[in-house]
C-alpha cells in the first residue's frame, strides 16, 4: 500500500498497549529504509483502527463461540436470531447467513471487506461449534459481488479484498479446491474480478 508492507494483525486489542505496540513496528520498519508499514487490524465492526495506531480493519463476521466473550459484528445477531445454545452445534443456513458476511462499511471507519465462503468449526470446537450449512460457490457470488462493489469506490491502489480462508479445514473454511465444488469458489473470484474489470 503505497509501497508500504501491508502487516495483519489477529485480535489487536489482544495486544498489550496496542497503540505503542503500532509505533513500534513502523519505526522498525523504517530503519532498513522501507516507508512504513500498512497496518490492518482484524477487530470489531466498530472498532476505530486509528485510535489504535492502525490504518484499516477486516470485520470477519462470525460470532465467537470459544468462551462466550462479547462480540460486535454483524453475525452476533445471528446468535440472537437461532438463539445460540452452549453444549449444542449451531446449524444455520448459509443462504440465510450470507447476507450479513460483508457488512457494509461504517462512516468514519477504514475497512476492508472479507468473504467467508463457508464455515463448520465442529471439528475444533465440538457440540460449541457452529455450522453455516448448504454454502455453494453462487451463494458465495453475492458477498463477492458486494465485497466488490465496497472497494470499487477506493482508489485503485486500496482496493483490497481478504479472504478467510485458503484452507482453514479445521474450520470447514476455505476456497482450496474440494471434491464437491472442485475448483467453484475460485471460478466465481476469477469471473466476477474479470466482469469488474472489463470495460
Amino acid at each position: 500500500m503505497d509501497g508500504k508492507p501491508l502487516f495483519y494483525i489477529y485480535r489487536p486489542l489482544a495486544i498489550p498497549e496496542v497503540r505503542r505496540f503500532a509505533n513500534l513496528w513502523r519505526t522498525l520498519a523504517n530503519r532498513p529504509g522501507l516507508p512504513g508499514l500498512y497496518l490492518v487490524g482484524e477487530a470489531g465492526f466498530d472498532w476505530q483502527p486509528a485510535a489504535h495506531g492502525f490504518d484499516a480493519s477486516v470485520t470477519v463476521s462470525l460470532p465467537s463461540l470459544q468462551g462466550w466473550e462479547p462480540w460486535w459484528h454483524p453475525m452476533s445477531r445471528l446468535r440472537w436470531k437461532w438463539r445460540l445454545r452452549r453444549g449444542l452445534p449451531t446449524v444455520v443456513a448459509f443462504e440465510d447467513a450470507e447476507a450479513d458476511i460483508v457488512p457494509p462499511r461504517r462512516h468514519g471507519i477504514r475497512s476492508h471487506p472479507c468473504l467467508l465462503p463457508n464455515w463448520d468449526n465442529t471439528p475444533r470446537s465440538g457440540r460449541n461449534g457452529l455450522v453455516l450449512r448448504g454454502s455453494t460457490p453462487e451463494l458465495f457470488r453475492r458477498q463477492v459481488r458486494r465485497a466488490f462493489a465496497i472497494a470499487a469506490g477506493d482508489p485503485l491502489e486500496e482496493r483490497l479484498v481478504f479472504v478467510k480462508s485458503w484452507n482453514e479445514w479445521a474450520e470447514g473454511n476455505h476456497l482450496e479446491p474440494d471434491l464437491k465444488f472442485g475448483t467453484g469458489y475460485l471460478e466465481v473470484i476469477r469471473e466476477e474480478l474479470e466482469g469488474a474489470t472489463s470495460p
